[in-house]
């Protein structure tokens, strides 16, 4: 992934000019420096070459980009290199040098428009004397070969507009062209970095923050963070390729373009926009903050709260500190080393992200981003830290899957219990390259999921003490389940021995056929009706309330799969689910419903809703009333009905008599 070279080369412009032919890219913006708003820029820019010359040289930093076909493109440094081309064909036609001393002057041009680059190579052919005119730009525009129609054409004005600044900065300086082309201490020179293999084709450019369009909000932060990265030194100890503002035009880019670039056709011509990848950047920045802020003894909560509502002026540079750029940058650089394909789960999010989207599309996408996403996305992140050198898919796999069982059955609604999980992931993330071996070895400070922890031990122990993986497949299989999702309270029960506590594996087995048969689509009335035949049938009592209209108890017939899981973590079902899971070893829940035979005990009631399956189909929300009569109960259509006689009206009581009250 490294696409730079290693080393860089100080040249002059006309050495630069000399060695390639410049060619600014056709999705390069304008020559922006040389617009009129841009005035005072340019003139302190133009001053500090002047000073080059007159003073001690003047170095311009970097300038990088890519060569292709002996040209070279610059991906960095076209406002630069094109205020030099200026300054050297002033001092030329000023000074009445021979064409052969500046013809390296034509392997300067412009691909951005058609009118640029003929003004470039005639300018640079044909020249212009300045006798008899105020400016340049008067005795450029008096000359033959101009045309009149570069006046519409931004580069073209900017030059001129330009080339009358140099004139007027410049003017009181002898011998300017002896100058600026003197091999010994050259007064001004940049350093030249060529992207190794990147093919700069257009559509590269428009990657690289849209030239030519307004500043995004990323553009704009970018800039002034690459200033407080300069000022701070954060870079110094890095090779120069590896520094923040090279690799964020570059391999980092090449990170979300593929997932973010808008595209979309205009007159039949796919078009596409980086818009998307430059929100995508600073949504990822933004959330390496988050956690760095988040991981810090010192929270700064103000910060946090602005971050996390996602403000559009929250995120400024001067939000890092040196240790929360460090960990952005770890961040993007694992994460640029790795194909997303390659990061994708061979199992089920269970909801928390659909399971054909990356971490890294949902974590920088348009949609806010929610706690687990980001807890999700930072021990990915974790894990690719830590084994950039060695990644193994199949511990990648357990650590993700150990991560999505915790998140997806603990309770993360607000900063503390993120602050909570995220804590813990950092406690586990110590042994995230084998992580069912740490879960066995290691005493788990933290106190957060508590309960599912104890479960991923148990199941770890499970996983290794078996060398073929047998238990590893089952209960993988039983976690990607609709019915567990990640949480293996109830077949974990089911399958201990009472008088040795050992778990039995052909007791996993069974549990895992039976939720393939029964439950693969949700929990529905059959099953709700085979749980009636069950001992006494009043499983409902796992959860109760009051029914204020009728003045008695009222219970639930488990409402749904999340209503059930709940309360087999809790451990208030397990017991009725486990002597259910008993019977449909061998029978189907409609055998169980069709088998029943009511004791002499059984309330009518109870056989009414098992043999007719008409009425649980009237309670959407399976509440269930009963007064001081056992004989018969009472529907609820919703959840609650008013305490007044229309409330009690629309009570639907089951009873003997079928009587059925509207």
């Amino acid at each position: 992934m490294n696409r730079v070279k290693n080393q860089s080369e100080q040249l002059t412009f006309n050495q630069l000019l000399s060695k390639y032919v410049v060619e600014i890219p056709i999705i390069q913006r304008d020559y922006a420096q040389g617009r009129k708003t841009k005035s005072a820029l340019r003139k302190s820019f133009l001053f500090a070459l002047k000073n080059g010359i007159v003073g001690d040289p003047i170095e311009l930093d970097f300038i990088y980009g890519d060569v292709t076909d002996k040209a070279f493109q610059p991906l960095d440094g076209q406002q630069r290199l094109t205020t030099l081309f200026l300054l050297y064909w002033y001092a030329a036609m000023r000074g009445n040098k021979d064409p052969d001393e500046y013809q390296f002057l034509k392997n300067f041009t412009y691909k951005t428009r058609i009118s640029s680059r003929d003004f470039c190579r005639d300018l640079a052919s044909i020249g212009v004397s300045f006798s008899g005119y105020r400016s340049p730009s008067e005795a450029i525009r008096d000359s033959e070969w101009y045309s009149l129609s570069w006046d519409r054409d931004p580069t073209v004005t900017g030059m001129l507009n330009t080339l009358d600044d140099i004139r007027s900065i410049f003017l009181d300086l002898e011998n300017l062209w002896e100058q600026l082309i003197r091999d010994n201490n050259p007064p001004i020179t940049f350093h030249c970095v060529v992207l190794d293999d990147f093919g700069l084709s257009d559509d590269l450019y428009i990657k690289m923050n849209a030239r030519g369009k307004p500043l995004t909000e990323f553009e704009n932060f970018k800039a002034l963070f690459e200033k407080r990265i300069k000022n701070e030194g954060w870079d110094e100890h890095r090779p120069r390729q590896e520094h923040f503002d090279i690799l964020v035009d570059t391999a980092w880019t090449e990170l979300f373009w593929k997932q973010f670039v808008i595209t979309k056709y205009e007159k039949d011509n796919l078009k596409l926009e980086p818009r998307g990848v430059d929100e995508a950047i600073l949504k990822f920045i933004t959330n390496a903050l988050i956690l760095s802020l988040s991981l810090s003894d010192e929270k700064k909560e103000n910060e946090l709260s602005r971050l996390r509502l996602g403000s559009t002026d929250s995120l400024k540079a001067d939000n890092f500190s040196k240790q929360a750029y460090e960990y952005l940058y770890k961040s993007l650089q694992v994460h640029s080393k790795f194909s997303q394909d390659h990061l994708k789960v061979t199992f089920s999010w269970h909801r928390l992200l659909r399971d054909d989207e990356t971490l890294l599309l949902v974590v920088c996408g348009k949609l806010p981003t929610s706690f687990a996403h980001r807890l999700l996305f930072f021990a990915q992140t974790e894990f690719l830290v830590a084994t950039m050198e060695k990644f193994e898919t199949v511990n990648y796999q357990d650590w993700i899957r150990v991560v999505r069982n915790i998140i997806r059955n603990s309770s993360i609604e607000n900063y503390a219990s993120f602050l909570g999980a995220l804590s813990l992931i950092r406690e586990l993330s110590a042994g995230c390259q084998n992580i069912y071996e740490f879960l066995i070895s290691t005493d788990i400070k933290s106190r957060f999921a508590r309960e599912q922890i104890k479960e991923e031990v148990i199941k770890a122990a499970l996983i290794v003490s078996v060398p073929d993986e047998s238990f590893k497949l089952i209960l993988h299989d039983l976690e990607d389940s609709h019915f567990c999702e990640g949480n293996l309270s109830f077949p974990l029960h089911y399958a201990k021995d009472i008088s040795s506590g050992i778990i039995q594996k052909n007791r996993l087995v069974e549990v895992r056929e039976v939720i393939k048969r029964d439950f693969q689509h949700g929990l529905n009335d059959t099953i709700r009706r085979a749980l009636l035949t069950i001992d006494s049938g009043q499983f409902f009592r796992y959860w109760h309330s009051w029914l204020y209209a009728s003045n008695c108890p009222k219970y639930r017939l488990i409402e749904n799969m999340e209503d059930m899981r709940s309360f087999l973590k809790s451990g208030e079902l397990l017991e009725s689910f486990k002597k259910l899971f008993e019977k449909l070893r061998n029978e189907t829940p409609d055998q169980l419903i069709e088998n029943f035979e009511p004791s002499k005990k059984t309330p009518p009631w109870q056989t009414l809703l098992i043999k007719e399956p008409q009425w649980l189909s009237m309670a959407r929300k399976k509440y269930i009333a009963f007064d001081d009569k056992w004989d018969h109960c009472f529907l609820i259509e919703g959840s609650k009905v008013t305490n007044d006689d229309a409330g009690r009206k629309r009570l639907i009581k089951v009873a003997k008599e079928v009587e059925v009250e509207q």
